[in-house]
């Protein structure tokens, strides 16, 4: 999310450069809606000036995309701990 994070943060800040783009962008109904119901809250959520001692708190992060779900899988099919297949015997 990262990557969509900050290319819509880029047009946004060409948009205040640029009339065409900042057109182009209030045109759209899909962009009006998507900066409203994902990008601000993601930007609050990544704000580090509103993070406690520097990390967001656990009530910030509640509703936040994880990677863990990927790594789990991505660890099954690795063989790494946890993933079953470390369960199985060695064979010396």
């Amino acid at each position: 999310m990262g990557h969509v994070t900050a290319l819509a943060n880029k047009l946004g800040e060409v948009g205040t450069r640029r009339p065409a783009v900042t057109e182009a962008l209030r045109g759209s109904r899909a962009w009006a809606a998507w900066l409203q119901r994902v990008l601000r809250p993601r930007n609050e959520l990544e704000n580090v000036m509103r993070w406690a001692c520097g990390r967001p708190s656990p009530a910030d992060l509640a509703g936040a995309d994880s990677d863990e779900a990927e790594l789990a899988v991505r660890g099954r099919r690795a063989g790494l701990p946890g993933s079953g297949l470390a369960s199985l015997p060695r064979i010396a």
